[in-house]
This record gives C-alpha cells, sequence and structure tokens, in this order.
C-alpha cells in the first residue's frame, strides 16, 4: 500500500507540474535581466557623425576687420588663463607677476603664439587691474596677500 500512496502521490506530482505553465531556467532570467539593465551599453546608440574638437583654437583671420566685441570676447578669454601671483614696487612703479614674469603699465603680455596675440596692461592699481586689447579693456580685481 505504500509504494502505491508513493506512486499515487508521483504521478499527482507530474500532473501539477505539466499542468503549471514553465518557468525559464535561471539562466534564461539572468541572460533577460543583464540584457534589461545593461542593454543600452551593449548596443549604445551611434555619436554625432562629425565630433567637435575641444581643442580646436579660436584663431581668426588676421586680414578680416575685427569689431569691438571680437575684441573684448578675446580680451576676456585670455584674461581668464592668466596667473597672477605677486605684485612688487620696483622704482617706485607697481610690478605685477603675471605667468611668472615682472610687468608694469604699458607693457604687453604675449598670450598667444598662433596668433601672435598681446594683452596692454593698462593700469595696475592695489586691488584692480586694466587690460587692453585692441580698443577693448577690461578690470579685473585682484587680491594679493
Amino acid at each position: 500500500m505504500n509504494a502505491r500512496l508513493s506512486i499515487s502521490l508521483i504521478l499527482l506530482v507530474l500532473a501539477l507540474s505539466a499542468a503549471l505553465p514553465a518557468q525559464p531556467a535561471r539562466e534564461e532570467r539572468t541572460q533577460t535581466r543583464i540584457t534589461e539593465l545593461l542593454g543600452h551599453r551593449l548596443a549604445p546608440t551611434p555619436l554625432p557623425s562629425p565630433l567637435p574638437n575641444p581643442f580646436a583654437s579660436l584663431t581668426r583671420d588676421p586680414t578680416a576687420p575685427s569689431s569691438v566685441s571680437d575684441e573684448a570676447t578675446t580680451l576676456a578669454r585670455y584674461a581668464a588663463e592668466l596667473k597672477i601671483s605677486g605684485s612688487a614696487l620696483l622704482a617706485g612703479r607697481p610690478h605685477l607677476m603675471i605667468n611668472s614674469a615682472a610687468f608694469k603699465e604699458g607693457d604687453l603680455i604675449k598670450v598667444s603664439d598662433d596668433p601672435v596675440t598681446h594683452l596692454r596692461i593698462v593700469q595696475i592699481l592695489p586691488n584692480e587691474l586694466t587690460l587692453g586689447y585692441g580698443s577693448a579693456t577690461l578690470t579685473i580685481p585682484i587680491r594679493m596677500n
């Protein structure tokens, strides 16, 4: 009787398992989850066709007439790259250490080789520096400790 009961139970379990929908294998579930989470990395969207060059220099045609807005833009761009590291009073005139060199009022600071570009020091005050490029001027606050 025990054998008969065991066989009946086994047949019942087999019948129920056949009636239930089949579960995907663990590997299939894992692969499906990986595709859901990382599908965008496995098949990424393409980049724009001509990629912009982040290192392209902002050069302009030296023969083209310059406007005040171009000069102001150029002045602001190169003034932001200056490293002012100190000040001194030499022969009674204020000097600033800019990019590891001493400059006084009226001096030119070479900021680019291609095309050759110079910024002019218009005025040095204890708490500000005025730079010029063409007809544009820019006053930068400075703080020396």
